[in-house]
């Protein structure tokens, strides 16, 4: 019919009809099959290589042999940088310790008395009746102290020392019979005991300034210890020069200075002095050690010369010198010598003898045989020492000491005198020590004897 409307028929709708075009549009062209196992492993399918796209700046065979080559020096020079800095760090280190200063000291009492009929002391005093006359009955107890202080610096191979020191008895300012035993300086103020700088010098030391010298092994021509007893040091104001040289060595030792020879009476003040030069060649001999000493200029124009050896005998050391010296140049020397050898050596014990003979006119002033120094023996004396020492339970240490000596003075005959000592010692702690003694003197001027406690500080 004309004009009447008929439903159109379509099989899809405008959404299915969408989903259709995208579904034909995925599946034929974007859609791409995975490779096969045959194409992965075909090369022409793989990315380019760097070589192949021609980026600049990679390196050929040649170029990272080369790489590897500069690399290995690189860590090479790490390493050594390494070791340079851990050297480096340690010298400081040490340089920093060196610098430190080491001060040690001590405080030293000494509680004494004399009993018996004394002998005169040999300086003179206005009241030496009164004095001689008191010291008839014996000594009052006296007491008198000794302070050091010793301060080392060290600074690479250069040292500095400084020693000060203080002694005098409580209470006495002069001589009495509370200082007996002493012969000069009843007191003295804190005083520079040592001073000194030490340098090196070719293959040894140069030290210059006040200190402390021996002439060999046993000192017979020259030791400046302190004496202890008398409470005295003699220090000089040297430069020495100690070198080692040669196989086996050659130790040679030369000082020269200045000392002081007269004091006014009872002072510290000096009022003359005097040139010292004295010289030490000392050469290894296997295991003995020979040397010789001259002695060019000593107090008061004294001159003198030594030979020593030392060695092992029986395997314990035996040190012997011999010595010639005169007072003054164109006078009559007088010849001495001392040797000393262990008879015994087996810890806890030891059993030392010292055998020595001397003119009366062999006194140099500085020697180990003078009054109050480390021998027994004084000028005139012929004889021995036998000292005997050992260790004993709870940390006492014993001591046994006998001198049998014949002692001539001038052209007089020889008279005997004999000495004798015992005492006991022991640390009280890591600082404080403590020494009980009795000495007793016989000779042609009288016995008499002297208790003696020490007690002593070290820090």
């Amino acid at each position: 019919m004309i004009g009447q409307r008929f439903p159109v028929f379509c099989p899809f709708s405008l959404f299915q009809f969408w989903l259709l075009l995208l579904f034909i549009f995925s599946t034929t062209i974007l859609a791409v099959a995975p490779p096969s196992r045959a194409e992965q492993a075909d090369s022409s399918l793989l990315p380019p290589t760097p070589e192949q796209i021609g980026i600049p700046g990679l390196l050929s065979q040649a170029q990272r042999e080369d790489l590897e080559k500069a690399l290995l020096e690189l860590a090479d020079a790490l390493a050594n940088l390494g070791n340079r800095v851990n050297t480096a760090e340690a010298a400081v280190t040490e340089l920093g310790s060196l610098r430190k200063a080491r001060i040690v000291g001590g405080l030293t009492w000494y509680l004494e008395a004399y009993h018996g009929i004394l002998p005169w002391p040999s300086p003179v005093d206005k009241h030496q009746e009164e004095v001689q006359a008191s010291l008839a009955g014996g000594s009052i107890p006296g007491v008198r102290q000794i302070a050091s202080l010793k301060i080392d610096a060290r600074l690479a191979d250069s040292g500095f020392h400084l020693g000060l020191r203080n002694y005098g008895f409580w209470g006495v300012d002069g001589y009495s019979t509370a200082s007996y035993g002493v012969a000069t300086f009843p007191r003295d103020p804190l005083s520079i005991e040592e001073l000194y700088a030490t340098f090196p010098w070719r293959s040894g030391d140069l030290i210059i300034g006040r200190q402390y010298f021996t002439l060999g092994p046993l000192g017979l021509l020259s030791d400046l210890s302190p004496r202890v007893d008398e409470g005295l040091s003699f220090p000089l104001e040297l430069v020495r020069l100690d070198l080692t040289a040669g196989a086996p060595a050659f130790r040679n030792t030369l000082a020269v200075g200045r000392l002081n020879t007269e004091y006014y009476p009872n002072t510290n003040y000096v009022y003359r002095s005097d040139e010292y030069a004295a010289l030490r060649l000392e050469k290894a001999l296997g295991s003995w050690t020979a040397g010789f000493n001259l002695l060019a200029s000593g107090f008061e124009m004294e001159e003198g010369a030594s030979l020593d050896l030392s060695g092992l005998v029986l395997n314990r050391r035996l040190v012997a010198e011999i010595a010639g010296y005169t007072r003054q140049h164109g006078e009559r020397w007088g010849v001495g010598g001392v040797a000393r050898w262990p008879l015994w050596d087996a810890p806890p014990g030891k059993l030392d003898l010292t055998i020595g003979t001397f003119p009366p006119d062999f006194d140099p002033h500085y020697s180990a045989i003078s009054p109050g120094n480390s021998m027994r023996f004084l000028p005139g004396h012929t004889g021995y020492d036998l000292l005997l020492t050992r260790q004993l339970p709870g940390d006492w240490r014993f001591s046994l000491e006998h001198l049998g000596l014949y002692r001539r003075l001038g052209d007089g005959i020889p008279e005997p005198v004999s000495e004798s000592e015992i005492g006991i010692s022991r640390s009280l702690s890591t600082a404080l020590h403590l020494s009980l003694q009795y000495r007793r003197f016989s000779g042609d001027d009288g016995t008499f004897g002297r208790f003696r406690t020490v007690l002593s500080y070290d820090f």
